[in-house]
């Protein structure tokens, strides 16, 4: 078994997360700092429970301050709204004690009533704009963002739409074709590594026992299905991509910089169109924003059906004229050993 420690995006991931956490330990040291300055005048003054908890008043509106300022910064040039639960989950982490105090007792768990009393933040759900339409590339509808009281917010919503812009040119320009890319390249990998397939072998997806991020695992008896090994009438339902296509994303996310900038939800349902697009090459959904339930994605079955007019077996996506060509095996051009199986 290939171990963690070998496998290059590993690495990558690694230095990824050090510089986050380097560059939030260096926030949380500024403001702590100031923080100290409040929390000793106070306690001259007395030395009750109510300083204690004004300290903690202080430390972490302090916090969220420079954390939705740092973290909006990481979005330059295009300072829009933040996701809230982004930087509520940054803020519990890294607060436990003083979130649990403030939030959750003082202010009932409420965290947008503590952002507005408190913090001078500002938190609204997204809804559709008709004038900034690529927004939703960006942030999904219903989505809770928030930004800072004194800015105006017409600005805040050109930035998001610029942002989504940006997302929506990304998205359509160069996703679908990394996606291309990873699966023929594991693809690539597996070939000549397969036995005869066994027919009274349990390939279901519940099957597989291991689920190592970054491996691919998941995707080996997928390609398998549809690719190597076709069967005229095989199917495979479109909800057993879910969990593969989630290993795609911690691809994706480490080559493109621009995904950091859209959440789990919304960069998972891209990756399961272009996986889409590349598994129904011929004719295939638009990649575009939702309009609906993200369940529209993960309903229908592939089929595996042969082709008279072609000669071969191709892919097709029940009950709509999408379809798409079985590539055929990749040779010495496609780099082996890239993706490992």
């Amino acid at each position: 078994m290939t171990s963690q420690t070998s496998f290059p995006f590993y690495s990558l991931l690694k230095r990824k997360k050090k510089r986050e956490r380097e560059r939030e330990r260096e926030v949380m040291r500024l403001y702590a700092f100031e923080s100290a300055a409040f929390s000793s005048e106070n306690h001259s003054m007395n030395g009750s429970v109510n300083s204690v908890i004004d300290d903690m008043f202080n430390l972490l509106e302090l916090a969220v301050r420079g954390l939705l300022a740092t973290m909006r910064e990481e979005q330059w040039p295009y300072m829009g709204s933040l996701c809230s639960k982004r930087l509520q989950d940054r803020i519990q982490r890294s607060f436990p004690v003083e979130y649990k105090t403030v939030v959750d007792g003082i202010y009932e768990r409420s965290w947008e009533s503590y952002l507005t009393e408190n913090a001078g933040v500002f938190c609204f759900t997204q809804k559709r704009d008709a004038k900034r339409p690529s927004i939703e590339w960006m942030i999904g509808l219903g989505a809770m963002r928030c930004y800072f009281l004194s800015e105006d917010i017409e600005r805040v919503h050109d930035s998001d739409e610029m942002l989504g812009r940006f997302v929506r040119d990304h998205c359509r320009k160069g996703l679908e074709k990394i996606c291309r890319t990873i699966l023929m390249e594991l693809f690539s990998a597996i070939i000549g590594t397969e036995p005869e397939e066994d027919e009274g072998e349990d390939d279901t997806m519940s099957s597989i026992a291991e689920y190592e991020l970054g491996s691919l695992v998941l995707w080996k008896p997928v390609l398998r299905k549809l690719w190597l090994h076709p069967i005229k009438g095989r199917k495979l339902p479109l909800r057993d991509l879910e969990r593969p296509c989630q290993q795609l994303g911690f691809h994706i996310r480490l080559r493109c910089r621009w995904a950091t900038y859209i959440g789990n939800n919304l960069i998972l349902k891209y990756i399961h169109i272009c996986v889409l697009r590349v598994l129904l090459n011929v004719v295939g959904p638009p990649l575009q924003p939702s309009k609906r339930n993200q369940r529209e994605y993960t309903e229908g079955t592939l089929l595996v059906g042969f082709s008279e007019s072609l000669g071969k077996y191709i892919v097709s996506l029940e009950e709509t004229d999408m379809w798409g060509r079985i590539p055929p095996i990749p040779g010495n051009s496609l780099r082996r050993g890239l993706v490992r199986p």
